[in-house]
């Protein structure tokens, strides 16, 4: 039985057990929800819970006639109450029944995490969230705004300009249908993928949602036949840098710059952090 029990109030309870019928059949399929809950709350066999249930179902005329004896309907009880303090007793005396347990915190965490996971979705942004973008960018880059001299806030121009004019591509990632992150990238020298930003709402920071982004970059860049993730950073982004190195990537040597797979990239004159990992 997949039915929950609805409860009735006092005057419709009335009608149902004041009813004429000696059998109390209209009282019983009233209480039947409240029966398999009740039982379903031990460890029993699917055998056994048949068998209680129908017990209990068929105890109903009598637990009905004792409540009308001792004038629960003038007391203004409710007789659904009654009979829910009637099937304890009758299962207290069954002997070497268990409850079940209730679950623990570690399944309730891990019930939480699982939630979690389903409400994540990366997907590429639409113009008209520029705005709430920038927004976001401006609260994360809070921290550059001490290291990085002439520092300038995002604008929604920016975006534009970089879709044109540097033919960058976008992701965001929604964390209960509400944007949380942001990354774009661009495809250079047509085996590498050069990270221009990827933030995360501070207030949803240290829940995998950077890491989710960043292997969905290198999932995407890996698919266009790339063989290289970088980016650059401050040597002061101290944050960044741990982020990163976490995530499998290395700092590149000065004396690699020249290489011809970095040829038009890199400037030994730059001073700037260049981390790259291998995909």
């Amino acid at each position: 039985m997949k039915e929950k029990f609805i409860s009735k109030t006092i005057k419709q309870e009335r009608k149902i057990v004041s009813n004429d019928d000696p059998l109390f059949m209209q009282t019983k399929e009233y209480l039947k929800p409240l029966i398999w809950t009740a039982i379903n709350a031990f460890k029993l066999s699917k055998e056994n819970k048949t068998k209680l249930f129908w017990e209990l179902v068929n105890d109903v005329p009598i637990a009905a006639q004792r409540f009308l004896e001792n004038d629960g309907l003038k007391k203004d009880y409710k007789f659904s109450a009654y009979f829910g303090w009637y099937i304890g007793q009758r299962i207290n005396k069954i002997k070497g029944l268990k409850r079940k347990k209730r679950p623990s915190k570690i399944k309730i965490i891990k019930a939480m995490k699982n939630q979690t996971k389903k409400s994540i979705i990366i997907r590429k942004p639409k113009r008209k969230e520029f705005l709430k973008i920038c927004r976001l960018l401006n609260r994360t880059e809070k921290p550059y705004q001490k290291i990085v001299p002439d520092y300038e806030a995002f604008k929604v121009t920016d975006f534009e300009r970089m879709l044109r004019k540097t033919k960058r591509s976008f992701l965001v990632i929604e964390l209960d249908k509400k944007i949380a992150g942001f990354a774009a990238w661009k495809i250079k020298n047509k085996k590498i993928c050069w990270l221009s930003i990827l933030h995360i709402d501070p207030r949803k920071q240290k829940m995998g949602l950077g890491t989710k982004l960043l292997q969905e970059i290198e999932k995407i860049a890996k698919k266009k036949n790339c063989i290289f993730t970088m980016l650059e950073l401050f040597p002061q982004a101290n944050w960044a840098k741990s982020f990163y190195l976490k995530n499998n990537y290395k700092i590149l040597s000065k004396k690699d710059y020249g290489k011809r797979i970095f040829k038009g990239i890199l400037s030994p004159k730059t001073k700037t952090l260049v981390m790259i990992k291998s995909i």
